[in-house]
């Protein structure tokens, strides 16, 4: 038996039924199994997998971004999709600057800003699938050099 997975569709359908929590959870489960994949590629064992694994997603996309595999645009979605993401999963007692608490119920009051910025999924996760699969067409080709965007 096989599972097909679909990460643009999960994350499609979340936004259409405003299930916000789970998409921005999902999309950053997304983000660092492709940013995984990315940097044992391109370090190739000179950093093990299991050191690649524990770095924060944040450090891991700024790392595919200073080795120019995506462009700035995607990693300031990615980031921004991040910081949302760990806002709902770690909720503070802080207020934000537009006065809003950051407790368990932010999920229901993100502003149009944090919603929309879930639909840049596709997007983001297409630059980071295309990173990888440069990555690999290298590999396979005998291909030390990895050439920036």
């Amino acid at each position: 038996m096989q599972i097909l997975i679909n990460p643009i569709e999960e994350i499609e359908t979340a936004c259409k039924t405003a299930n916000f929590f789970t998409g921005f959870a999902l999309a950053v489960t997304y983000f660092d199994y492709e940013a995984n994949h990315i940097l044992g590629m391109f370090f190739q064992d000179r950093i093990s997998r299991n050191t690649i694994e524990r770095l924060s997603l944040a450090l891991k996309i700024k790392i595919v971004f200073g080795l120019d595999l995506i462009e700035e645009k995607a990693y300031h979605k990615i980031l921004e999709i991040i910081d949302t993401r760990n806002r709902l999963i770690h909720p503070t007692d802080e207020m934000d600057k537009e006065g809003r608490s950051h407790d368990i119920f932010l999920r229901f009051r993100l502003n149009e800003k944090e919603k929309s910025s879930l639909l840049g999924f596709k997007e983001c996760y297409s630059s980071l699938v295309q990173a990888y699969s440069g990555l690999f067409e290298k590999k396979l080709r005998g291909s030390d050099e990895v050439k920036p965007l």
